[in-house]
């Protein structure tokens, strides 16, 4: 399963890759393909790398894309490696992104920013939100439908809707339906919107006979 998930991230980054690339060694063929379209000057690339992390199905992935929309995870030039930083006078102490060890201290232009633009930002928060969906504890589902709640968006709805049909925790199922209730709320079509109100008011109803 998992080299049937790599080959495939491999695949869908290689008519992508231009030659020449920038590398980045994180001793995983799909994460090393991925990065290297982040590192690429063309943002649609760059988008199309980031949906390569997600899809790698590597332990860390969530950790990486919170890393790179906040801009805390960097390319360290001298090994290809990701990395963690921190302050340490003129320099920087350097933390491997995928394995914890200790690369001591570099100077700090030799540790570059990848970057991304807003577009990018907001369709990690996606990525991240669907990825946690469907994580195998229960609280972390429903903090992900949470943080959908607080920014609601009728595109939201698939993957909420595809959470709930499978869903087991009385509690994240209350907070998929309102979730789903509130971003259809900004559908296009009139009886998507209705339905929606009447939803909600359904919720409202039950939450004070309670």
């Amino acid at each position: 399963m998992r080299l049937s998930r790599i080959l495939a991230v491999l695949l869908l980054v290689a008519f992508a890759l231009p030659a020449g690339a920038a590398a980045v060694n994180t001793g995983d063929p799909a994460l090393d393909a991925a990065f290297a379209q982040v590192l690429d000057r063309d943002f649609t690339t760059k988008l199309q790398g980031v949906e390569a992390i997600a899809a790698s199905g590597h332990p860390s992935t969530t950790d990486l894309l919170r890393g790179l929309a906040s801009g805390d995870l960097r390319r360290h030039t001298a090994s290809d490696r990701l990395v963690w930083f921190t302050e340490d006078g003129s320099r920087y102490a350097l933390t491997d992104a995928l394995t914890g060890e200790s690369l001591g201290t570099e100077r700090k232009r030799k540790v570059k920013r990848l970057a991304i633009n807003n577009s990018i930002r907001a369709r990690i928060d996606a990525l991240l939100a669907s990825l946690e969906l469907n994580h195998p504890d229960a609280a972390v589902r429903l903090a992900a439908v949470e943080a959908m709640l607080s920014k609601p968006d009728p595109a939201n709805t698939g993957p909420l809707r595809e959470r709930l049909a499978s869903e087991e925790s009385p509690e994240v199922i209350s907070a998929l339906q309102t979730a789903i209730a509130v971003a259809d709320l900004g559908q296009p079509e009139p009886a998507d919107r209705l339905a929606a109100i009447g939803a909600l008011r359904g919720d409202l109803q039950q939450s004070i006979r309670n």
